[in-house]
């Protein structure tokens, strides 16, 4: 990776260590490369103090981006700036910062990986708002099926982690993505298999939160509704319905700090007169916002 950003002098760290995306370029690699190290995330609404005069490094969440766009200025004069963007997808202001830095010397590079994997890929984030193909890193391949077409992504790597069910390190890993091979190390997203979304970073498993809450709340129907979001890159709306007089959106909000540990908290719950769904179960979620819209029920959550 550090091959991939070139010459860095300085590094601002917006991703708190404690995850691995942060732990990696906000400690790892500083310490790699012996330059300094601002860690941003500690006052996340403060304006960092950087050096003018040497290549930076900005390690970028997607709620870190308003930040970022603040600094447009300062960083036009620097000599170079890479923006490292992972875990979540590309937000408004992500655009706005290379709209207004396009044709100097700043780029943003997006990361693609997971926990277990650390990096898989990285690609070019254009100022044209195009999707430029993921190419993978030169110490993974991706193992792809003979027939081509939409696919899940199978890779293999020495960086493979073992999780506590592994008796040994694996040789192949499969992730909950789709992906499109194409030729020269190279593939396209193609979406997520499984209802896994990331918030700002975090990880979060709509259908773990809905059996998590189902289970505690007997007789509640449960729908977690994913949606971009502005800030975050994604988020979920929590929805559900219980017979008379069942929790109020209080006692679901509850059960995240006391039962479900750090999954995030979503952005809103909501109490509603059924849960619409189609003839094969999916939530229909045009309808359950409008449900949610038109109801007395109280809501909660944040923005």
């Amino acid at each position: 990776m550090a091959a991939r950003l070139g010459p860095i002098g300085q590094i601002v760290n917006f991703a708190p260590t404690g995850h691995l995306f942060g732990h990696l370029y906000g400690v790892v690699l500083p310490e790699t490369l012996g330059v300094p190290v601002h860690h941003g995330w500690h006052h996340p609404a403060a304006v960092p103090t950087i050096r003018p005069d040497v290549a930076t490094l900005l390690v970028c969440l997607p709620s870190s981006w308003p930040i970022v766009r603040s600094m447009a200025r300062s960083l036009a004069a620097l000599p170079a700036v890479v923006a490292l963007h992972g875990t979540g997808p590309i937000v408004p202001a992500t655009r706005t910062v290379i709209e207004r830095l396009d044709g100097g010397n700043f780029r943003v590079v997006e990361i693609f990986g997971s926990t277990e994997t650390g990096a898989i890929a990285t690609r070019a984030v254009e100022a044209t708002g195009s999707q430029p193909l993921w190419s993978l890193l030169p110490d993974v391949d991706l193992i792809a099926e003979v027939d081509g077409g939409p696919q899940p992504l199978r890779v293999s790597s020495p960086r493979l982690g073992r999780n506590e069910t592994m008796a040994d390190y694996p040789q192949v890993l499969v992730l909950d993505d789709l992906v499109e091979p194409q030729a020269g190390r190279l593939f396209a997203h193609a979406g997520r298999a499984s209802r896994l979304i990331k918030v700002n970073g975090v990880r979060c498993d709509l259908d773990a939160v809905e059996a998590h809450v189902a289970l505690l709340h007997p007789g509640c129907e449960v729908a977690c509704v994913a949606d971009r979001d502005t800030l975050r890159g994604e988020h979920y709306d929590l929805f559900y319905s219980a017979p008379a007089p069942g929790p109020t959106p209080e006692q679901i909000w509850s059960v995240f700090g006391r039962f479900l540990g750090p999954v995030p908290l979503p952005r809103s719950v909501c109490r509603v007169e059924g849960i619409p769904r189609s003839a094969t179960g999916k939530v229909l979620t045009e309808r359950v916002r409008g449900l949610a819209r038109a109801t007395a029920q109280p809501t909660i959550g944040f923005t």
